[in-house]
């Protein structure tokens, strides 16, 4: 608990134990807790219906669980902090060069980078700059015009043969286990790099659609999400799994014949990402919702791009 924290009540929704820290260190019983294994054991102890589910107290305090000595509990958390800090530093690393890249991807292009305002309690800015309302989308240094750099531009509808979307069936509420069919979630093609592992399995009740299968190479993108994340794409690589569809809300292209001689797929998979492109699809977003907003196949086959 933090220092700062003198005084608090809790509920009989959580019950407070006392360690015995002769025998447990508080952080190593967080980590065994936190794991896998015995994240899988406290669910299956879950019961109860609707959003709210509990488990006994008796239930968990049955629980059986590794102890090692003292020392080597310290040693582990040990471990496992410096992991974290490692993983922190290259996750920042990461980051800096993926920003580093999309900068040099645009120079490459004869475009240059959004600059972003510092943010106003009230702004001005030209009707004429506006193409669509909404203070997040208009507080940047005016639009970005894909014709201001040096390559011609060209329309997506003029770069792939078509977009067709999945099946959206009431799932089960898990991924799919070895041999099932699955329906994949948004999730899957929201952080610009495809995660088949963002999935749900498909009841053995309904019939798969084979036809929506994903394969490697294709180039999906969802039509459906909250508003920076409308039009997430992402290429499938080699390795993906058997027997994954499409959802509803995921389109995929349907390339040419010679696409490779028209766009490369990893071309405009990453050409989708830069700010050019993400301003004319948050221009194109409908739907009243803040938390689901929704672009047409039109409005991504109208979208611009060098």
């Amino acid at each position: 608990m933090p220092d700062t924290v003198s005084k608090i009540a809790v509920s009989a929704e959580y019950p407070v134990y006392d360690l015995n820290q002769n025998k447990i260190v508080p952080a190593f019983l967080d980590l065994v807790l936190r794991c896998d294994y015995f994240k899988k054991v406290l669910d299956g102890l879950a019961h109860g219906g609707g959003t709210k589910t509990r488990i006994h107290p008796e239930q968990l305090e049955a629980m059986k669980i590794p102890l090692p000595p003292i020392a080597v509990q310290k040693t582990i958390i040990n471990r496992w902090q410096t992991a974290i800090a490692e993983a922190a530093r290259a996750e920042a690393q990461a980051a800096q060069l993926e920003k580093q890249a999309q900068t040099d991807f645009l120079h490459a292009l004869g475009l240059r980078a959004a600059e972003e305002l510092k943010p106003h309690r009230a702004f001005a800015v030209h009707w004429s700059n506006i193409g669509r309302w909404g203070a997040a989308l208009n507080q940047t240094d005016g639009r970005l015009n894909v014709a201001d750099g040096t390559y011609p531009v060209a329309r997506l509808a003029d770069l792939i043969a078509d977009l067709e979307n999945g099946w959206s069936p009431k799932c089960l509420d898990r991924p799919a286990e070895k041999d099932e069919w699955s329906v994949l979630k948004l999730g899957a093609v929201s952080f610009g790099t495809f995660n088949p592992r963002q999935n749900k399995a498909l009841p053995a009740t309904l019939k798969p659609e084979p036809r929506i299968e994903v394969k490697p190479g294709d180039w999906l993108m969802s039509r459906a999400n909250i508003a920076r994340l409308v039009g997430a794409c992402a290429l499938v690589q080699k390795d993906v799994p058997a027997r994954l569809m499409l959802c509803d809300k995921i389109f995929r292209a349907l390339w040419q014949r010679d696409q490779e001689t028209i766009a490369l797929p990893a071309y405009l998979d990453a050409t989708l990402k830069i700010p050019h492109l993400r301003q004319q699809i948050e221009s194109a977003l409908t739907g009243t919702s803040p938390t689901m907003k929704n672009i047409s196949k039109p409005s991504l086959l109208a979208l611009r791009l060098p």
